[in-house]
């Protein structure tokens, strides 16, 4: 009878546990949606929201890792929240994001792109400055001397290339005036500690750059506002908030 009512007890015990873990992962589930919305709205308030509520561990790294794994992201966010200079967990969450990138035995402009398609550049010529400043930091620690001893050499060449995607690519620069060949590696000469980079590889670059433009990362947000600017006539806002917390929850249930 004992044994009995011992194998009963443990039968309810098992299942209240399940219930129990069953909870849990739906209250996470919703804590990580609800995080993943005020993120995309306001990025601290977000990772303030995750951390605290277990969804990510209160470290850099964990959140450098969330930012470049986790699923509905906005990519516009992630790169104006690792580049808001005036805070120092921004700061600490963009050097372990750096960390976590490998650009080992890729050339340069592949790297680059690789580096890009993982956030959307930031408007702001001193937030590229930044990200353009660790990509050359990161470089040169996975590929030393790759191209050159130099890390700002590096820096300058990346942003170079940044400055010809926009010439060769804005619609608004008409033809006659975008930069050529010429112009793109005078434009580079002596970079390199007082010496020029070989042709070569400023060729390749350049050439690569105006075949495929350097874009960055695309997310369900881009998607929805082209949906939006795509309707004529009446419609309505699909940015509204609540829209964008459904299309991200959407996308979160796809991707698993």
């Amino acid at each position: 009878m004992t044994s009995s009512m011992d194998a009963e007890f443990k039968k309810y015990n098992y299942l209240w546990s399940t219930i129990d873990r069953d909870q849990e992962q739906k209250q996470l589930s919703r804590n990580y949606k609800l995080g993943v919305h005020k993120f995309n709205k306001r990025p601290s308030t977000g990772v303030k929201h995750l951390t605290t509520t277990g969804v990510v561990r209160d470290t850099p790294h964990d959140i450098a890792a969330f930012l470049l794994n986790g699923k509905g992201l906005s990519l516009s966010q992630i790169g104006n929240f690792i580049t808001d200079l005036r805070k120092p967990l921004s700061m600490a969450v963009l050097e372990e994001f750096m960390k976590q990138v490998d650009f080992t035995k890729l050339p340069f402009e592949q790297a680059l792109r690789h580096f890009i398609s993982k956030l959307r550049l930031p408007g702001e010529a001193q937030k590229i400055d930044k990200l353009m400043e660790v990509f050359a930091e990161r470089y040169c620690e996975c590929n030393p001397g790759a191209i050159s001893d130099q890390q700002d050499t590096i820096y300058v060449l990346a942003f170079s290339v940044i400055i010809l995607q926009t010439d060769l690519h804005n619609p608004q620069i008409k033809l006659h005036r975008k930069m050529d060949l010429e112009s793109f590696i005078h434009n580079n000469r002596g970079i390199d500690n007082g010496n020029d980079l070989p042709r070569d590889l400023l060729e390749a670059i350049y050439e690569g750059v105006k075949k495929e433009p350097i874009i960055s990362g695309r997310d369900h947000l881009d998607f929805l506002e082209s949906i939006d600017k795509s309707i004529s006539g009446k419609k309505i806002n699909l940015m509204d908030p609540w829209r964008m917390l459904m299309m991200s929850t959407q996308m979160q249930e796809i991707v698993k």
